[in-house]
């Protein structure tokens, strides 16, 4: 279910599901990494965005161990 939550065009939405992934303290998964990269790359990202989407994927990135250039992606 949070994997299809993170096709949303809502941003708020899958900022809860990154949340909830994070505090379900859920282990990392291809499907999951598959599903944060896509979240994404396939939106237009805003400033605003950068504090709860991205913020949000550094930090399971982070405690998954995955860099996030590993999947051409990079943050400024």
């Amino acid at each position: 279910a949070l994997l299809e939550v993170l096709k949303s065009p809502n941003k708020y939405a899958c900022c809860q599901a990154l949340n909830t992934i994070d505090c379900l303290e859920m282990k990392s998964s291809p499907e999951l990494v598959e599903g944060l990269v896509n979240m994404l790359k396939s939106r237009q990202l805003t400033n605003e965005d950068r504090w709860n989407l991205i913020a949000g994927a550094l930090w399971l990135f982070e405690k998954w161990g995955i860099t996030p250039g590993d999947y051409d992606m990079k943050f400024n």
